[in-house]
């Protein structure tokens, strides 16, 4: 091994892992192993899990109020 690959960390994406790409959204079918750490990965499953199940807030546009 290169000393390039002995120092890399890796991590697995498990199976069933919801992943959105650009416009797109996959689900991962097989644990992936990935080179990142495993806590960056929990983390980043964890705080896109929480972003699609927060609560939807809406604007209220029905009071339109004008300048001047």
């Amino acid at each position: 091994m290169s000393k390039n690959t002995e120092n890399l960390e890796h991590g697995i994406i498990p199976a069933g892992t919801r992943i959105k790409l650009y416009e797109g959204s996959i689900t991962i079918l097989e644990d992936t192993v990935v080179d990142a750490n495993q806590e960056w990965i929990n983390k980043a499953i964890k705080d896109q899990d929480d972003f699609f199940n927060q609560e939807k807030c809406y604007m209220d546009t029905s009071s339109k109020k004008s300048i001047g």
